[in-house]
C-alpha cells in the first residue's frame, strides 16, 4: 500500500450546493503531487480536508504511514495532525512580532519540546541552510513586515520544515514570486521531500510549474468540484 492512500474523499459545506471530491490519491515516500485549478474551485478546502482541518468530509479510505485516519477520534486526529502533518498556508504563517530567524526557532521549540538543545540547534542550522539556498539568509534578523511578500513566502516554506512531518501541505507557494524564484522554490520543495522521504501536496494554478509531478486537475462534474489525476 502507498504511504498516503485516499479514496473517495468528499467535502460539502451544505447539501444545497455541490461537493468537493477527490476520488483517488496515492503517494509514496518522497513523492510530490499537485491539486490544480482556478481560484475558487475548492483546492484549498480539499487541502484542509487532507490536513484534518475540516469536519464535514467523508472517505472510504484515508491511510497515512499505515495509520487508518478514519478510525481516529477527534482528539486523536488533532494529535496525529500535529505529529505528522505540516502546513504552509496561503496567508503565510509567520508571527509578525518575531524576526524570521526567531520564527524558525519558535517553531522548533513548539514542535520539538523534548529535543535537547543540541538537537534543536541542528534543526535550526538545517533551516538556515535552506534560507541560504533561497537567498533570504541576509534577512533573518528582519521581521515579516520588513521584507517583501515573495521573501515571506520563502520564509514561510522554510518554517513549515521545522517539524519532522510525514506529509507537507503547501497552499499556493509561488503566487507572489517571479518565475525564477518560483522555479527555485518548487525545486527545493521536491528535493527536500525526496531527501526527507516525506509526501507533499501542492495547491497551485500554475500548471507549467508542476508539469513534472502528478497533477490532480479540477473538473466540474454535475455541479461538483472533482480533482482527477491527469
Amino acid at each position: 500500500m502507498a504511504f498516503l492512500s485516499i479514496q473517495d474523499l468528499c467535502f460539502s459545506y451544505d447539501q444545497s450546493i455541490g461537493c468537493i471530491k477527490l476520488p483517488n490519491l496515492s503517494l509514496e515516500k518522497g513523492q510530490c503531487c499537485a491539486l490544480v485549478g482556478a481560484s475558487g474551485c475548492g483546492k484549498s478546502t480539499m487541502l484542509e480536508c487532507i490536513g484534518l482541518l475540516q469536519q464535514n468530509y467523508s472517505a472510504n479510505q484515508f491511510i497515512l504511514d499505515n495509520q487508518d485516519v478514519l478510525k481516529l477520534e477527534d482528539k486523536q486526529k488533532d494529535l496525529f495532525r500535529l505529529q505528522n502533518i505540516s502546513f504552509m498556508p496561503q496567508n503565510l504563517a509567520l508571527l509578525p512580532f518575531l524576526s524570521i530567524k526567531e520564527n524558525f526557532s519558535f517553531q522548533i521549540k513548539l514542535l520539538a519540546k523534548h529535543a535537547s538543545l543540541h538537537q534543536k540547534q541542528v534543526m535550526l542550522d538545517e533551516l538556515l541552510y535552506y534560507a541560504k539556498i533561497l537567498s533570504i539568509d541576509m534577512l533573518l534578523d528582519k521581521k515579516p513586515h520588513q521584507i517583501s511578500l515573495g521573501q515571506r513566502q520563502r520564509a514561510s516554506f522554510i518554517k513549515a520544515l521545522a517539524c519532522d512531518a510525514r506529509l507537507l501541505l503547501i497552499d499556493e507557494p509561488t503566487s507572489a514570486l517571479d518565475q525564477h524564484n518560483a522555479i527555485e522554490l518548487f525545486k527545493l520543495i521536491c528535493n527536500v521531500c525526496k531527501a526527507k522521504q516525506i509526501c507533499s501536496i501542492i495547491v497551485t494554478h500554475d500548471t507549467k510549474l508542476v508539469s513534472s509531478i502528478d497533477n490532480y486537475q479540477y473538473n466540474c462534474i454535475d455541479n461538483d468540484s472533482v480533482f482527477i489525476k491527469v
